[in-house]
């Protein structure tokens, strides 16, 4: 009986142990212009959750909310938060580029909100190309978001037929179920390439008191998820 007790004790002991080591949980708030974006973070959530190699899980709130103005003055935001939104620069054309900067204006006027820091996570043309970074240091200029569909089906060994084919859900999270967490980091590699390529050779512009490049390929995504990982106690490699 003294040995049943002794043994009771100490897995009680290694329960406790292990729940005092338990990670604690930070939460980040997102804006995303579409249903893909909320999918990948919600696929992305899961990624840094079943990671070893950050001290922190995390909780992605995501709304499908293209104003951040909107976004901010919604019962869930109740001031101080750091929010991250996720657009698209559609092309070159006038109404996109009015679009843009728009959305620019939009973010600065929801930072005088509740105290919030709202960091945009651009993609020019569109999230597509963060994708791709996944599996390709994509620095191809396109002159049509569709000709990213070419790439997809190549990289991912698919056979879409249109982007609104590959959007479709059980599609698209059949791409992101090919993809990991070391999938992930690459795409952060890839896109800090890019950004190289932005500084060497880019036109860097300033809206509303934003930073970004005209350059096509260009993204801020990877920066803005190196921010929550250093955050979350990642440790990055210093090798370039």
């Amino acid at each position: 009986v003294c040995f049943i007790d002794f043994c009771r004790f100490k897995v009680a002991e290694v329960i406790m142990v292990l729940r005092t080591r338990r990670k604690q949980t930070k939460k980040y708030y997102f804006s995303v212009e579409g249903e893909t974006e909320k999918w990948y973070l919600e696929w992305l959530q899961k990624q840094i959750n079943d990671s070893a190699n950050l001290c922190f899980n995390v909780c992605f709130d995501i709304k499908v909310q293209k104003d951040p103005v909107a976004m901010v003055k919604s019962s869930v935001i109740f001031g101080g938060e750091d929010i991250f939104h996720f657009f698209d620069f559609e092309s070159s054309a006038p109404c996109h580029l009015k679009s843009r900067n728009d959305t620019f204006r939009r973010l600065k006027e929801a930072n005088t909100i509740k105290g919030v820091n709202y960091h945009p996570a651009y993609s020019n043309f569109c999230f597509e190309l963060w994708l791709l970074l996944h599996k390709k240091c994509l620095r191809s200029s396109f002159t049509d978001r569709k000709q990213y569909l070419k790439e997809i089906n190549r990289v991912f060994n698919k056979n879409f037929e249109n982007l609104h084919q590959f959007k479709h859900r059980d599609n698209f999270i059949s791409v992101l179920n090919t993809l990991t967490f070391e999938d992930f980091l690459q795409a952060m590699k890839n896109s800090e390439a890019i950004a190289r390529d932005c500084e060497d050779h880019g036109r860097r512009n300033q809206i509303y008191g934003f930073y970004f490049y005209e350059n096509n390929p260009a993204t801020s995504v990877g920066a803005v998820f190196k921010l929550i990982l250093k955050d979350c106690g990642f440790l990055f490699s210093s090798k370039k």
